[in-house]
């Protein structure tokens, strides 16, 4: 009976997202009617590696069975295991059809994967059947589904780290519908009982740290997770070289042996937070030129960067790594063709710590059925991180409130209103009354200041009571649409833009906008921005008129130094400042050179090293009067040039 074979091309194992170490694929060595693939998905970082035998004889008398063997190596391993690494199938081949139960949803097929690999079972049979002809990616695709991200912490990243691949057999023959059996040999890092032991060992740390449950703040819980690690586990430099020992990898090794490679570290940062219920991603790529592994933490609407292996040994004062955002991530470049980060708002500013959380008012006197906005200022202001502030009730029969600080009176007596966020909190006394004598209601406005909340307030003047009550909120954050602007000969009118304490804009009919006469030549000036309404107060912005930048027309050569030469500007210049450096980045090795008449056009460097290349930048200055004191105001620089010294 004639065998027809498929090469299954498992496009997309991997690409819900996480990068495979950039690595050389494996090679597999040729044998006489074996092929061997090393095929490229479209994530052009994944290699995947199968082969398939080729025969004619029939599997068994009178049935028409067709077959396919293939092996897989997961790529985020593949430089680390081999073939002859991975489990063997079963000695006795190919699978019967001994009354399986076939499925015809994929859904409780990838489920049925799943739940084998978080169980650690190493030999895997799934059935399918289904009217439509063998294709090659459906086992890609379900592995794909298997290892998504989901809300359970032994799936997804914390899986896709857990194996090392598989051999796989497929059968399948044509009764009425098509009828498969997928039988596979997996290969983990870990065994199921490791793994038992790895969620006690978790289960008690969790719990002495005290990050299950809503009674810390996500920061909170995250900071006692990271110094934990960072204390109490240590790189496994005796094992790095140990191609044997395959543990090192594992959340395993760096919770219980309390030693492990950076995979180790990750993974175990990964269980761990994501058990605390905060939402993570392991990141792969190069750290300081080698392959390497680190983390993505949700704080709020933003995701933050943490590196514990780098991290591990210093106190929490001293972390380098811990919640960056990626401006202040050095050495840490993402899989090209990962882009985890691009599907993540990652921010690009550090986590910073709120300071202070305060409630406006402190006190709140409302009659039954009616409500108030409680204020939170946070402090530092621009601090949220896109967290939201946590608004609680001691006791609802009283007061109630929901998540944008609403105050609703539903009865009698007094509550405790609690706004909480990032470690903080502050509360609020509120007294539930029931006028008798009939409400006389007055309104009033306290006008916001620039630095302080108003609020719009109707009360009953017989009992206090507060019909409603809602907050003005006051000038946050004063832009203008330009601070510095190069010099033009025009008159420079920059817009003004009003963010209100609530992170919402403030019409342009609540103040007016004057500004300084002039504002055509270099010089500073200001722009007052007068409130109105209710709204009170002035706040005086400035920006800069700049002279204009040049260029450097050429830069000669000499012995031991250079002559730097430029077109003179004639307007507005008082002259020139020329810096030099020995690297191009202008970093380190910087001088500079002031020339204090702008109809110089030519400068010459001398007393250098002979036979060094240095780089060489210009720009204009103009000294002008602010607040009665000389001031130089430059341009910006111009394109550097490069010149050897002879």
């Amino acid at each position: 009976m004639r065998k027809q074979l498929f090469a299954l091309l498992l496009a997309g194992i991997l690409a819900v997202g996480t990068a495979a170490v950039p690595v050389r694929a494996q090679e597999l060595p040729s044998a006489d009617n074996t092929d061997t693939y090393n095929a490229n998905t479209d994530n052009a970082d994944i290699d995947h590696i199968y082969t398939e035998e080729n025969s004619d004889e029939k599997n068994a008398p009178g049935d028409d069975i067709f077959t396919d063997n293939m092996i897989y190596i997961n790529p985020l391993y593949r430089d680390v295991i081999h073939e002859d690494d991975l489990n063997e199938l079963s000695d006795t081949g190919i699978a019967t059809y001994s009354e399986p139960v076939y499925e015809t949803n994929e859904n409780i097929l990838i489920n049925q994967l799943l739940t084998a690999m978080i169980n650690r079972q190493e030999t895997v049979t799934l059935y399918y059947q289904t009217p439509q002809e063998y294709d090659k990616s459906w086992l890609g695709n379900w592995f794909t589904k298997a290892l998504a991200e989901s809300t359970d912490s032994h799936a997804g990243d914390y899986m896709r780290w857990s194996y090392g691949g598989y051999k796989a057999e497929i059968s399948y023959r044509k009764s009425g519908n098509w009828q498969y059996t997928y039988t596979l040999a997996l290969t983990y890092y870990t065994t199921a009982a490791q793994e038992a032991e790895l969620d006690l060992k978790l289960t008690t740390v969790l719990n002495s740290l005290g990050v299950k449950g809503t009674s810390l703040s996500n920061v909170e819980k995250t900071e006692r997770i990271y110094d934990y690690i960072c204390a109490n586990v240590t790189y496994d430099y005796a094992n790095l070289d140990n191609n044997a020992y395959n543990l090192k990898y594992t959340a395993y090794a760096a919770l219980i042996n309390r030693t492990a490679v950076c995979q180790g570290y990750a993974t175990l940062l990964y269980r761990m937070q994501e058990e605390a219920g905060i939402d993570t991603r392991v990141i792969t790529g190069i750290g300081n030129g080698g392959p390497h592994a680190w983390n993505l933490t949700q704080l709020g609407a933003k995701y933050y960067l943490s590196d514990s292996t780098w991290d591990a040994g210093r106190k929490a004062s001293g972390y380098r790594y811990f919640l960056k955002g990626t401006s202040h991530f050095d050495n840490h470049t993402e899989e090209p063709d990962s882009n985890i980060l691009g599907s993540y708002p990652v921010s690009a500013s550090d986590y910073s710590k709120i300071t202070s959380l305060s409630i406006t008012p402190a006190s709140l006197r409302l009659e039954k059925g009616s409500s108030a906005v409680l204020s939170a200022a946070v402090m530092p202001e621009s601090i949220l991180n896109g967290e939201s502030i946590r608004w609680s009730t001691s006791n609802s029969k009283v007061a109630a409130v929901d998540a944008a600080g609403k105050v609703t009176a539903t009865g009698k007596g007094t509550a405790v209103i609690t706004a909480a966020i990032g470690g903080r909190s502050s509360s609020c006394n509120v007294t539930v009354t029931v006028c008798t004598k009939g409400h006389t209601y007055k309104t009033t406005i306290t006008k916001a200041t620039t630095s302080k909340n108003g609020s719009t307030t109707t009360a009953c003047t017989i009992c206090g009571a507060k019909k409603s009550s809602t907050v003005i909120y006051y000038p946050r954050t004063i832009t203008l649409s330009g601070s510095k602007y190069s010099y033009n000969g025009k008159t420079r009118t920059p817009s003004v833009r009003v963010t209100g304490s609530s992170g919402k804009a403030i019409p342009s009919s609540a103040y007016t906008v004057s500004y300084a006469k002039g504002r055509k030549n270099v010089g500073r000036y200001s722009v007052k921005i007068s409130f109105r309404g209710n709204y009170s107060g002035t706040v005086t912005k400035t920006f800069d008129i700049l002279p204009k930048s040049l260029s450097i027309s050429k830069v000669t050569a000499a012995k031991k130094g250079f002559t730097v030469k430029w077109k003179a500007q004639k307007q507005q210049v008082t002259g020139y400042q020329i810096q030099y450096s020995t690297v191009k980045s202008f970093k380190k090795s910087v001088k500079s050179k002031t020339v204090a008449k702008y109809k110089t056009a030519s400068v010459k460097i001398t007393k250098q090293k002979a036979k060094k290349t240095y780089y060489v930048r210009i720009r204009t200055y103009k000294t002008v009067r602010i607040n009665g004191k000389s001031t130089k105001l430059y341009s910006g620089w111009s394109k550097v040039k490069a010149v050897k010294t002879k």
